[in-house]
């Protein structure tokens, strides 16, 4: 390429950033910066989400939940290991699950006393560039209050988030592999107790990320 239109592609960039707000220039610069894989491993983050959803009841009742806001963290393994296909892999932890709503009422968040994990694998070849774009899955141990029930899983709850471009993974959408039955809380040991609601049909979009003023 020759200098001269070299430096018009570099006019005319510089000419569209000019034309963007501060907040637009920051957002291109954070959305940069999570497409950047070598900045993974390691790495903390915190993200806003929006639940959707329905919970079966006993009861056969049906409680649709609609963009239920919440927040995840997140916590990447600093080495990256090799999955059996070949792929790098990335071991995640969750830190932090809340999820929250008046109407319907309802209230998630993880369980600390249980493992709340994650993978991250990226394409073929194991090297940190092959980390994006990736599939992400989480599997949760969570309590869900609903209408001041505490009821849980005997088994994680398994998300799964495809042709994740960027880390944090703003934009993903996490989908519930299959129905989840809930158990009271306090009769999850108790295993001829029967299941009082059921988790379907649910998503959790990322929206935005979130970061921590020092």
């Amino acid at each position: 390429m020759a200098s001269d239109e070299l430096s018009e592609i570099v006019e005319k960039l510089r000419d569209l950033l000019q034309g963007l707000s501060p907040e637009e220039l920051q957002a291109t610069r954070a959305r940069s910066l999570r497409k950047d894989p070598t900045r993974i491993p390691g790495s903390q983050s915190f993200v806003s989400t929006l639940a959707y959803g329905d919970l079966i009841l006993d009861s056969e009742q049906a409680v649709h939940c609609e963009a239920v806001p919440g927040v995840w963290g997140f916590v990447a393994a600093d080495q990256i290991k090799s999955a059996r296909t070949g792929q790098p892999q990335l071991d995640l932890s969750l830190i932090l699950t809340h999820f929250y709503a008046n109407e319907p009422s309802i209230l998630i968040q993880q369980r600390h006393d249980k493992p709340n994990t994650g993978t991250l694998v990226g394409s073929v070849q194991v090297q940190t560039e092959s980390l994006l774009p990736a599939t992400v899955q989480l599997a949760q141990q969570v309590i869900l209050v609903f209408q001041g029930r505490a009821l849980s899983s005997r088994e994680p709850v398994l998300l799964t988030a495809e042709h994740v471009a960027e880390y944090p993974p703003v934009g993903a959408t996490f989908v519930l592999a299959s129905p989840v039955d809930l158990y009271r809380f306090e009769q999850l040991g108790d295993l001829g107790a029967p299941h009082r609601a059921a988790l379907t049909a649910w998503r959790v979009v990322v929206t935005g990320e979130l970061r921590l003023q020092p």
